[in-house]
């Protein structure tokens, strides 16, 4: 610092004759703290300055601030003076006559000071001294001020530096001061800077994405941003991941081979799965074999410590998981949330209520809290534990539901299966209940007991879900659950009436005691135990999820699935393997759409089973059809065709020109019918039954009979392996070709034509047939042939192909999609590659905008 200048600087302290030494320490200090005028002084504040001259000269800092201080005032005011008087040569002031005009001279401030305006800044300029750059300005220093106060007692502090490394280079511009972003933005460029950083360092060539979805700490973490693209762009109700394979896939519940139903280009196992709104990554963590002692980097990396022997310590864990101790006791069923069982009922055949998967097999004791001397720790710990504990917590927030909910839903599907470890069956689990939670409002303990048993125990202040159903009320008499081999029989009216009243079902033959009689046929005698109340509540819960009567839920799974269906219902098996056949996911899925189209259709659930029941051998009449059978006998040497065709239109008001087609789809002729009904006077022969059914199925379809009789001429039109008789599957066929007849094809003609000539071997080409489906459907003929090019051969010549073109069409324009991105969704699975998802995923979030 040059002496000629820094006058005022010397002046703030009166140093004595001969202090030379302290004079050059004060000259010194202030060259080291970069001080070269009285302003910079005040500008960093009385306490900071007198803190940082300390470190360097003994001189009275308050009296040096002060003097600095008042300087400063004067020079700001001598400044100011400066600048508000007249720049020109200072005029002379003329005394005024008594007779000048006083007005002459305005006496304003601008007369006065002739102020030059252009020196100062205009309102809302960037360099204003109320503008927000200088708010900016003065926040930012300020918070560098605080920075630089010791704080001894405080931990080591994250600076500003630290937090926001890109404000020291941010250019204070127009763009940068008054143009609006949003935090979020801000949020992620932070973020994302100083992840990079940290991969720069770290020397994989990662990015940050894939940064964010290797890693598991902390608990945020993995996090896929193409699936959580898909989840945000398949949102506000339009079909999730997975249920996009449902409606879209080959085969339907009503077709032959129904076990496929959910599938396309994969699995509809891992269509069940991708229901569960869970990223690959997030999947694989779940799945990946447990720690162990001998294997615990998994643990390190989950809990993102070397330390993992601190995990012991109820603080540290709470550290590392950004728990409370009382979300640690509920994850742990423990303190104020032990479970407490139910006032009554059977006994359970497992224990553990809470944290069952938690505690897991180990024949240990339980994970508990205790205390020691003063520091509160885990007992009965494990490297096992540990890891299972991490995984409920990933899963708890993943899927929010509470936790003593979520382990009841988990431990439910292994205990279903027979294991005890997470797996797809799981996963499987978990998605199915978010789909019918979504659909039907199921609670997870609900779907729980869809799986095995009900849970007799509940944590907190929860009631049992048992006593939620069976213990409302004190009106009914309880059973004597203390002997649970005593059989249940129908005529112990105690227990039946108890089920009754917890159930909602009166003690019918087609309400409880149906449900009895399922239970007995598939799981052996009934008993007072918890099973067999399990049971019954599993077919009534499902049955009133879907809004069906338990006869009406029982025959339809019959008809989709006969007794592999019926059993799933009363047993609530998984099965282990996807060879094993249909188990209780893919029942509930079945049953789901099958009511959902009935109900779209206004079709009654019994009336269309009974259409394809196998007629009883004694079926009683009614006095209409009675006399009619016998006018029929007496008519006896009539043509037998004539005769049908007027008992036909007698006893079900059919036209004459639809009975060939009954025929066919009965499966017989007039003559047999005759035959049948001679040969057995007085009851209602099987084949009439089968006819009258046919003949009730044609009416309801309200297609012209010429259109019927060429479809049923011609039952290739209707799909490649569909039976000539009256099945689920042709009826169906049958419903969707009158529905696209009157509100997509316009007529009956256009789309009978349609499959005329998509039938026609070798005479069009696959484009030619494409296009003309287009045009049929008002859709684009690219999208036609990307889907067409699924089917063998690439052309869509049956009613079933044509359906399906249907559903593939509602689905793109619920969704936004083009057909070839739409089966790429249909085709994402945990296997999958991250292109695919990333193509999928950033289709969707542009259809959103």
């Amino acid at each position: 610092m040059d002496a000629s200048n820094d006058s005022l600087l010397h002046r703030l302290v009166a140093f004595p004759n001969g202090e030379d030494t302290v004079k050059a320490s004060f000259r010194t200090a202030m060259q080291r703290m970069g001080l070269k005028s009285v302003f910079d002084i005040v500008r960093r504040g009385k306490a900071p300055f007198a803190v940082e001259l300390a470190k360097y000269c003994d001189v009275d800092a308050g009296q040096v601030y002060d003097n600095a201080a008042s300087y400063a005032r004067q020079i700001s005011r001598l400044y100011q003076e400066h600048r508000v008087s007249s720049g020109k040569d200072a005029q002379r002031r003329v005394r005024r006559s008594l007779g000048s005009d006083s007005t002459s001279a305005s006496a304003g401030y601008q007369a006065l000071f002739e102020e030059n305006w252009d020196q100062f800044c205009n309102e809302g300029d960037i360099g204003a001294i109320d503008s927000p750059v200088a708010y900016l300005r003065a926040l930012y220093l300020f918070a560098r001020q605080l920075e630089q106060l010791p704080a001894p007692a405080l931990p080591a502090r994250i600076t500003l530096e630290e937090r926001r490394p890109d404000l020291k280079k941010l250019t204070l511009d127009q763009q940068s001061a008054f143009a609006t972003r949003p935090m979020l933005g801000l949020i992620n460029d932070t973020l994302r800077s100083n992840i990079e950083a940290y991969l720069e360092d770290e020397g994989k060539g990662r990015t940050v994405q894939q940064a964010l979805a290797s890693e598991r700490y902390p608990f945020s973490l993995p996090y896929n941003l193409h699936h959580h693209q898909c989840l945000l762009g398949l949102g506000a109700g339009k079909p999730a991941l997975g249920e996009l394979n449902y409606r879209i896939s080959l085969q339907l519940p009503f077709s032959r081979g129904h076990s496929t139903y959910g599938s396309l280009t994969t699995s509809h196992l891992d269509a069940q799965i991708l229901l569960s709104g869970l990223s690959p990554e997030q999947q694989n963590l779940l799945l990946a074999p447990i720690a162990s002692i001998s294997k615990s980097d998994p643990l390190k990396k989950s809990y993102g410590t070397r330390n993992i022997t601190n995990l012991g310590q109820l603080e540290f864990f709470k550290e590392r998981t950004g728990l409370t101790t009382q979300q640690v006791e509920q994850l742990l069923a423990q303190g104020s949330y032990s479970p407490r069982s139910s006032i009554n009922s059977p006994d359970a055949r497992q224990t553990g209520y809470g944290a069952s998967y938690i505690n897991g097999p180990e024949q240990t004791s339980v994970l508990s809290i205790a205390t020691q001397g003063e520091m509160r720790v885990f007992t009965h710990h494990s490297h096992e534990r540990f890891d299972r504990i991490q995984r409920m917590i990933r899963l708890h927030r993943w899927t929010a539901i509470p936790v003593a909910e979520l382990d009841t839903l988990i431990v439910n599907a292994q205990r279903s299966e027979g294991t005890d470890a997470l797996n797809a069956n799981t996963l499987r689990t978990l998605g199915v209940y978010r789909y019918l939670n979504q659909r039907h409002g199921i609670a997870p303990e609900e779907f729980a007991s869809l799986l095995h048993d009900m849970p007799v125990d509940a944590c907190g202040d929860r009631i049992p879900l048992f006593d939620q159903v069976f213990n409302r009320t004190r009106l009914v008499e309880n059973p004597v659950w203390q002997l649970p081999l005593s059989p249940m029989t129908a005529t112990d009216r105690q227990t039946l009436s108890y089920l009754s009243a917890g159930l909602g079902l009166p003690i019918t033959q087609d309400s409880l005691l149906l449900l009895v009689r399922q239970s007995e046929k598939y799981l052996g005698s009934p008993k007072h135990d918890l099973p067999t109340v399990s049971s019954l509540y599993r077919q009534a819960r499902i049955a009133r999820m879907l809004g069906l009567s338990p006869l009406e839920c029982t025959e339809l799974a019959r008809l989709l699935g006969g007794d592999d269906f019926c059993k799933a219902l009363v047993t609530g098996r998984l099965q282990t393997s996807e060879s094993a056949g249909a188990d209780i996911l893919d029942v509930l899925m079945a049953l789901d759409w099958a009511v959902g189209w009935l109900r779209q259709n206004e079709l009654d659930v019994l009336q269309w089973c009974r259409l394809f029941d196998e007629p009883e051998t004694s079926l009683s009449l009614n006095q209409n059809l009675e006399t009619r059978l016998a006018k029929l006998q007496a008519d006896a040497n009539h043509d037998p065709q004539h005769l049908i065709e007027t008992l036909l239109h007698d006893v079900a008001d059919l036209g004459t020109e639809y009975v060939p087609c009954v025929m066919q789809l009965a499966g017989t002729d007039a003559l047999a019918v005759v035959a049948a009904i001679k040969a057995a006077p007085g009851i209602m022969p099987p084949v009439l039954a089968t006819v009258l059914r046919a003949a009730e199925a044609c009416q309801r379809l309200h297609l012209g009979s010429s259109t019927l009789k060429a479809l049923m001429e011609n039952p290739t039109w209707l799909a490649s392996n569909t039976s000539k008789t009256l099945t689920p599957h042709t009826l169906y066929l049958l419903e969707r070709f009158s529905h696209c007849a009157r509100h997509q094809a316009q007529s009956e003609e256009n789309l009978l034509h349609y499959l005329q000539v998509a039938n026609q071997d070798g005479r069009h080409s696959e484009k030619e047939i494409n296009n003309l489906l287009a045009n049929l459907l008002n859709w684009s003929t690219e999208d036609v042939s990307r889907l067409t090019a699924q089917l063998e051969p690439a052309q869509a010549n049956s009613m079933e192909a044509v359906d399906w073109i249907m559903r593939c069409q509602a689905c793109c324009v619920s969704t936004a999609l083009p057909a070839d991105l739409l089966l790429q969704a249909t085709s994402l699975k945990t296997q999958s590659p991250v292109s695919d998802w990333k193509n999928v995923g950033a289709a969707l979030i542009a259809a959103c905008h």
